[in-house]
């Protein structure tokens, strides 16, 4: 039972039936005491009006910010000179509107907490000189632009380590990861969206496309004999890192659309790119980069935990543009590094059951994407073929015209009565029938569930026969100076009608 305050006391109390907002109200209920309060005369949990305005204080340098009180030299020029016509108006609203809007509160009570905050700020000099303070009578306040504190330090201390000090997990980039991603299965955005998506069979994302390059028309052959295991993820012992897998591990690595798989590979001129489409064959949890600079936290301002919630997530948005960051070639097998661990982080935790991740095509323009199927759920169904077929592919010169060619693949079953080719009794050589043994036997082992179908019909080869850009273009300009006249190396500006020398 809460203690109850001596009747004579003559302090200022607020108590929780006063306030709207339902965080502060809690506290206040949580931490006072039974007194009457000196705004409805009710008895109930209350605190001094001076913690109160402690609580103020505290919410309001970490969410908002006082605005100018008169415009910039700039501004006033431009207004004076004629080259701008709007009137000055100061933004954001006056600090006792302020506070009645963040709390919930009537005027009077706004106008009490005021008072006190700007005792404590003003003193008698200012009031003299009329210099405006923090929670002045006449000051304006709006709310301010979350930063991402300390997640930026902490993320690049992660990524120094990951470089300079321990290439594998360990205890602090563990920690780091727990930090940074708790609780983002329940994180949504500004429309309510939620930033993990389903994929699947009957949903908006249901087919990926994959590309692989080839360059020699024996290779394309192979891809299309068995486009199951030459287009889909190679084996561990041949998988390259790659941005979100480190060397030995296999993903998927797809695209939303034919046109950015082709752009993924950056084939160069000469080389040959199969793309096939692959039909996901269950459903997956995929995490959309895009879609954490767009979150929204709810939460108290006079929670002292909501500014670092706002950090965060500030700060995922921040990281989803680094995990896609365009690396140069030479550069990949270090920069890689912590988009590498991130994914091994975040396939491995059970809690989010994720599959993969969805993020901005970096060589088809941002508004393409991509998919990244970890390894657990990139497992391709393999392609059967009658017991005792043989598989070949052609290519065809249909006419004179370069472009007129066609390929081709030919299944030829086995005669009836023949002996099946794929048998022990056959006559492959050694090392055939070893290959064999090992894909059978890798079969048996494989333990993943089915994620993904070869739709054999939608294959297509591309040579390629030219390479595009699109670049943003720079003027360069020169000049030459002489002895100590240094100037600024910019271009000259356009003459205007206005001498802008003589503004300021």
């Amino acid at each position: 039972m809460a203690k109850t305050l001596p009747a004579d006391d003559d302090e200022t109390y607020l108590c929780w039936s006063c306030v709207g907002e339902t965080f502060l109200s809690d506290q206040i209920r949580k931490q006072g005491q039974v007194a009457t309060c000196s705004f409805c005369s009710e008895k109930h949990e209350a605190l001094p009006l001076e913690q109160v305005a402690d609580i103020f204080e505290l919410a309001f340098n970490r969410h908002y910010r006082r605005t100018r009180t008169g415009p910039t030299d700039l501004e006033e020029a431009m207004y004076r000179h004629g080259i701008s016509t709007d009137l000055w108006y100061r933004d954001g609203e006056p600090v006792v509107d302020a506070f009645v809007s963040a709390a919930d509160i009537s005027s009077e009570i706004a106008e009490a907490i005021q008072v006190v905050l700007e005792g404590r700020h003003g003193s008698r000099e200012d009031y003299e000189m009329q210099n405006e303070t923090e929670f002045d009578s006449d000051s304006h306040y709006e709310e301010s632009t979350t930063g991402t504190g300390e997640w930026h330090e902490l993320w690049s201390a992660f990524e120094t380590e990951l470089k300079e000090s321990s290439r594998y997990f360990s205890n602090k980039a563990q920690e780091t990861l727990n930090a940074v991603f708790d609780g983002i299965d329940v994180y949504r955005t500004q429309n309510d969206q939620p930033v993990i998506v389903e994929a699947g069979p009957e949903k908006p994302v249901n087919v990926l496309f994959r590309a692989r390059v080839f360059h020699n028309r024996d290779q394309v052959d192979k891809a299309l004999e068995q486009p199951d295991a030459q287009i889909g993820p190679p084996p561990a012992r041949l998988a390259t890192a790659g941005r979100m897998n480190p060397t030995g591990i296999a993903v998927f690595y797809g695209a939303l659309d034919k046109h950015t798989a082709l752009s993924e590979v950056r084939p160069v001129v000469g080389s040959t790119v199969v793309v096939g489409q692959f039909r996901l064959l269950r459903s997956l949890r995929l995490l959309d980069l895009a879609l954490l600079s767009e979150v929204r936290v709810q939460g108290s301002i006079f929670d002292p935990e909501y500014l670092r919630q706002l950090e965060r997530a500030k700060f995922l948005g921040v990281l989803g543009s680094k995990m896609v960051a365009p690396v140069m070639p030479s550069d990949e097998g270090f920069d890689y590094l912590p988009t590498q661990v991130v994914c091994d982080y975040l396939a491995g935790q059970k809690k989010l059951s994720l599959d993969g991740i969805i993020y901005k095509s970096v060589q088809a323009g941002y508004s393409a994407k991509n998919i990244v199927l970890f390894h657990h759920a990139s497992r391709v169904q393999e392609i059967v073929v009658p017991d005792g077929a043989k598989v070949s592919a052609s290519f065809s010169q249909l006419s004179d015209y370069e472009d007129d060619v066609e390929y081709q693949v030919t299944v030829e079953l086995p005669a009836e009565g023949d002996a099946p080719r794929t048998t022990a009794h056959n006559h492959l050589d050694f090392k055939q029938q070893y290959a064999n043994y090992m894909h059978d036997l890798r079969k048996a082992a494989e333990k993943r569930d089915l994620t993904l179908g070869l739709d054999l019909d939608s294959l297509e080869v591309h040579e390629v026969t030219a390479v595009s850009f699109k670049t943003t273009d720079f003027r360069v300009t020169r000049h030459t100076v002489s002895g100590r006249a240094l100037q600024a190396m910019t271009p000259s500006l356009p003459e205007q009608d206005i001498d802008y020398s003589n503004l300021l």
